[in-house]
């Protein structure tokens, strides 16, 4: 399925730069609509089957987790979440009601992947990203991906809109990516903050399907 530019016109009209071509047409939302933050898993931490699981070994190493119904032996993380990023921080769920829009946001300082699927890319290819995020002025947060290929493929952040206005009010942040390197063969998508708490909510990522 393919989307046109305009569908997210209104929330960007008044940004600067070309992170938004009225031309573009986008592919389904790569997250499938899990950028909402509404959907959580359950991870229970005293399992004992093979080594120790991936989940209780990071919060040992002091990642901050939500807890299910104040069990300190089961924590929760996001649908979409894949693995670990960065120094151990913070990834919880809200307050029920501090979402954008719905019941929750997450709560992020520090950083993760997103989802267990690689996603193909080549040389050229362009995505868009989008979220909402609230949190201190000054605080940096993105979304960049992992690409892997022949030859040490990268991305270039093409351009970016947007950051954490220190208000107390959601804030929309929109990135233009772009796939570098003739061996580049998947990417893996991950966001990270710096050493401040962010929250964020309403996120998609979109493959820039026609420009």
């Amino acid at each position: 399925m393919k989307i046109k530019a305009v569908v997210f016109m209104a929330a960007v009209t008044l940004m600067t730069g070309n992170v938004l071509n009225a031309e573009d047409e986008f592919s389904d939302d790569l997250l499938g609509g899990k950028g909402d933050f509404e959907e959580w898993k359950t991870e229970l931490l005293s399992s004992t089957e093979g080594e120790v699981p991936y989940i209780r070994k990071a919060k040992q190493d002091g990642w901050k987790l939500s807890q299910e119904g104040g069990d300190a032996d089961k924590c929760m993380l996001p649908k979409i979440f894949s693995q670990f990023s960065g120094n151990p921080g913070i990834i919880q769920r809200s307050t029920e009601g501090d979402g954008k829009e719905s019941k929750f946001c997450l709560l992020l300082q520090s950083g993760m992947y997103f989802g267990s699927d690689r996603t193909p890319v080549k040389d050229g290819d362009e995505f868009q990203v989008q979220f909402y995020v609230k949190g201190e002025a000054g605080t940096n947060i993105g979304v960049y991906p992992a690409v892997y290929g022949d030859n040490t493929p990268t991305f270039s952040m093409e351009s970016k809109e947007g950051a954490p206005s220190g208000n107390d009010q959601w804030e929309l942040v929109t990135e233009r990516i772009k796939i570098i390197g003739a061996g580049a063969k998947y990417a893996f998508f991950r966001i990270e903050s710096n050493v401040k708490k962010v929250s964020v909510d309403n996120l998609e990522i979109r493959r820039i399907v026609k420009q």
